[in-house]
């Protein structure tokens, strides 16, 4: 019943109800309900700004993460056919997916001097999106002091 109303809601032209549907479904403990409101948001939006916390005491491959990747832009985002596929354009995109309750992206990092990187996140209440953002350092350990290391990031979905 909970997934009518938000799927409803969702595909309805008021702006307000669908804001109230979005906030709503990601602050439930259904983690249904918050996959469909993260499946409806990718799929309406043109863009997806991901914001990068430095830590405190930032490690040396956390700095070169937070340099070569903050400001990342998600473009055209869109959810395949098959329901959990998704895909954007970036020239370093490896794609991503629904998940149970959140969003993963994976990137090709060598571009930034990097081997791959992931970022998972999920809601942390209201429209608020949490995760992490992990790079490994396989052939540009130099640049990491050895180390992989991964930056926290959000994505506010309001």
């Amino acid at each position: 019943m909970r997934m009518a109303a938000v799927e409803e809601a969702l595909a309805s032209n008021d702006t307000q109800l669908r804001s109230m549907a979005l906030e709503t479904a990601l602050a439930s403990d259904d983690q249904r309900l918050q996959t469909e409101a993260l499946r409806w948001y990718v799929d309406n939006r043109s863009q997806i700004l991901v914001t990068f916390v430095m830590p405190e005491r930032p490690s040396k491959a956390q700095q070169h993460i937070f340099s070569k990747w903050d400001g990342l832009i998600l473009k055209d985002p869109e959810v395949a056919p098959n329901g959990s596929e998704i895909k954007f354009t970036q020239y370093y995109s490896a794609g991503g997916q629904l998940i149970r309750g959140g969003l993963e992206f994976r990137f090709l990092g060598t571009h930034h001097q990097m081997g791959i990187c992931a970022m998972t996140v999920r809601p942390t209440g209201g429209t608020l999106l949490t995760g992490q953002f992990y790079c490994t350092f396989s052939g540009y350990e130099e640049l990491a002091g050895g180390a992989d290391a991964a930056l926290p990031v959000r994505i506010d979905l309001s």
